[in-house]
């Protein structure tokens, strides 16, 4: 039977929750301000401006030098596949910030676009809260024992509805952290995007010179073809670093620290590391099983805890000595 509204009413026990309005154009990159949202990631932006203005500018290209241009219009269009592949990339991982939450006895059912999950009790391993001093949120994330990580914002509807009763329903306690840091896609992401666009410059006319020479001078190819390509290893190793080695989310307890990159997670504990640095805004933390880079605001809560423990890392070093 319909209710009032023309849609099938919802089983008892069960709630929807979901965007609307600013939180939704927020969630597709439409609305900004001067706070940064966690849903906001401007490189999404800058990304899909690029794949839109390229094709005209390779026929305007080809309007104006015909033929003479080609090469040149060939590279660009790998160059778009690759701003193609990298924004298909983003979207995919931006898609863990779902769009709604379905409620029931059973567990979870999280929507987004393209995708739906169902997720039972017993399949969530933590929810904590990722909110820091820099955006002033306190979004959740949903860990599962299939390792996906789902973002809740608190704009869903009766936010705290839902955030109470995942966390009343949850078949295990949620693991001991005192601080987290959500460092968000953004600066991630952008970060990849100006190594790809390096490379691009340092690239492109060595591509071109190479497809259009014929019996070069040994001179000629260290110029135009070796030292570039010797060059575009200063942003691989930044693409290398922002996914291996700089941290999407950081949590702190009394333990040791949770680290989630790009490619993997960690559980460090404090035993296991052996220095803390700041260096400019960033805090460098060595292990003795590897070392990674944080991005660290002076007044962020994990940058004084990690300046604690560098304190005490320090002291313990004298003592011993």
């Amino acid at each position: 039977m319909l209710d009032k509204t023309g849609s099938m009413p919802m089983p008892p026990g069960t709630s929807v929750h979901h965007l609307r309005g600013k939180a939704l154009r927020q969630w597709w990159q439409i609305s900004s301000g001067k706070v940064r949202e966690m849903s906001r990631n401007d490189q999404l932006r800058q990304y899909v401006v690029f794949l839109v203005c390229m094709p005209f500018f390779a026929v305007g290209s080809y309007y104006v030098g015909g033929p003479k241009v080609m090469t040149a219009i060939w590279l660009s269009v790998l160059v778009w596949l690759g701003i193609f592949v990298l924004l298909l990339s983003s979207v995919r991982r931006h898609l863990y910030r779902v769009l709604e939450v379905r409620v029931s006895e059973d567990g979870l059912e999280l929507r987004s676009l393209f995708f739906t999950r169902k997720i039972r009790w017993l399949e969530i391993v933590d929810f904590f809260s990722t909110g820091n001093l820099e955006t002033g949120h306190n979004d959740f994330a949903l860990e599962c024992s299939t390792g996906e990580q789902f973002f809740l914002s608190k704009d869903l509807t009766d936010s705290n509805q839902l955030f109470a009763t995942i966390s009343r329903c949850m078949s295990r306690p949620g693991i001991a952290y005192d601080i987290t840091y959500d460092i968000g896609d953004g600066l991630i992401d952008g970060a990849i995007g100006a190594s790809f666009a390096v490379m691009v410059a340092l690239l492109f006319g060595p591509s071109r010179w190479l497809l259009t020479t014929s019996h070069p001078g040994i001179n000629d190819v260290v110029t135009n073809l070796v030292i570039p390509v010797l060059l575009t290893g200063l942003p691989l190793f930044c693409w290398w670093l922002h996914v291996t080695k700089v941290p999407r989310l950081v949590r702190a307890g009394t333990s040791g620290l949770y680290i989630k990159t790009r490619s993997g997670t960690r559980v460090i504990g404090w035993d296991q590391i052996t220095s803390i640095k700041r260096i400019i805004g960033w805090m460098v933390i060595r292990s003795r099983s590897g070392w990674f880079v944080m991005y660290a605001p002076k007044k962020e809560p994990m940058t004084e805890k990690l300046l604690e423990c560098q304190r005490n890392l320090l002291a313990l070093t004298r003592t011993r000595s």
